[in-house]
Parts: structure tokens; C-alpha cells; sequence
């Protein structure tokens, strides 16, 4: 887990402190690439909730810029298209997987740093970092916070090592994994489904529901 830094530490924010550890680089690449994989994969699960052409799944999913509003779209055709049991299955792994794309948000979005002589870790910045801290102590200079009554709060600042992102690639590997396993269980859902509508036993199984 990365551990956050007390609010007077050192940390330089420049593009050398991923270029001077490169080992840690490596692993935040392999974060980014796996997140793609996965990116891809929902598309392909959406294709199969929809019992759409792979192609047409991917375009339709790739056609929604945010990852939220992806989120929403596979929650949404799951609502309409699969039974209880496996809307479940559905939403409980796009919420697992939303911090497997918070995370690479950061990666590339991210505000990155180093501390001298500390090359076995990389430090996060919040998002918008330098924007923050230049306008709070810019504001802090000129005596602003004094007369909004606002006190000038530092942002978060959190250290992750090699072993922080080998963790994450780890899990998204797995949530992965769990991708290939639900659309497997979709299309013997699919089959089960089909079978029992040739056979007439489908209507016999929902009146011994009622």
C-alpha cells in the first residue's frame, strides 16, 4: 500500500523522477498496458451481454469516451439482458476493476516526483498538484486565506515503490481472468436459456416460479 508523506517533505515534481527509476517506471508501464487489456475485454463482455458481433461490441463500447459512463453502459445492458445472479457477478466486478482505472488515471494523469537519494520510491501528487499549491501559497503570500477565513491546506502526498505496482498488476490480472470467466458463464447461460426454449421446458420452469 502507498503510504502518505508528512506535509513538509521534499519532493521535487519533474519528468526525472520516473526517467532516474526506471525499475519503477517498468512496473507502472505494465499497470497502463494491463488496464488496456482490460478496457478491451469489457468491451468484448458487453458484446456477449448483447449477443452482438465482437466488432459491433467494441465499437458501441468504444464509442463512450468516459470511463464512468462505460460503467454505467455495461451496468445498464446487464439490467436489461441478464438475470439476477449474474447482474450481481456483473457489478461487483466493474466495481473492483474501477480502481484498476482510478489507478491508471493517475499513472498517466498524475503529478510524479522523487525525493533525493530515495530511489526505491516514486511520489504522487493529487491530480492537479502544482495548480494547487502554487494558488495556496500564492494566496498564503498575499494574505488571501486570511481575509476568506480559509486556511491553506497542502495536497496529499503519497509514496508508492515497485512492490505498490506489482500488487496492482497482480489484481488486474486476476479481475482479467474473472473477464474471461463471465463471458464463459454468459454464453453457457446463453445456451442453457436456448435449449430449454426448444424443448418447452422454459415456460414450465417459470410457472413453477409463480
Amino acid at each position: 500500500m502507498p503510504t502518505n508523506l508528512p506535509e513538509n517533505s521534499q519532493v521535487l515534481f519533474n519528468a526525472n523522477a520516473i526517467l532516474e527509476r526506471p525499475h519503477i517506471a517498468a512496473a507502472m508501464m505494465k499497470v497502463v498496458s494491463l488496464c488496456s487489456e482490460m478496457d478491451y475485454r469489457w468491451a468484448i463482455v458487453l458484446a456477449e451481454i448483447l449477443e452482438a458481433e465482437a466488432g459491433a461490441g467494441v465499437a458501441m463500447y468504444n464509442a463512450v469516451d468516459n470511463q464512468a459512463a462505460k460503467g454505467r453502459l455495461l451496468k445498464a445492458a446487464g439490467e436489461k439482458r441478464l438475470d439476477g445472479h449474474y447482474r450481481k457477478m456483473l457489478k461487483t466486478l466493474i466495481e473492483e476493476a474501477s480502481r484498476a482505472s482510478w489507478l491508471r488515471n493517475q499513472i498517466a494523469h498524475g503529478q510524479w516526483g522523487g525525493m533525493n537519494g530515495d530511489v526505491d520510491g516514486i511520489v504522487l501528487g493529487e491530480g492537479r498538484w502544482a495548480s494547487t499549491a502554487i494558488a495556496g501559497l500564492l494566496s498564503h503570500q498575499h494574505g488571501i486565506e486570511s481575509l476568506l477565513g480559509n486556511k491553506f491546506q497542502p495536497p496529499t502526498l503519497q509514496r508508492f515503490t515497485i512492490m505498490d505496482f506489482e500488487a496492482d498488476a497482480r489484481k488486474i490480472e486476476s479481475l482479467i481472468v474473472r473477464q474471461h470467466d463471465l463471458t464463459t458463464a454468459f454464453k453457457n447461460y446463453r445456451r442453457v436459456i436456448r435449449n430449454m426454449v426448444l424443448d418447452g421446458t422454459l415456460d414450465q420452469v417459470r410457472q413453477d416460479d409463480l
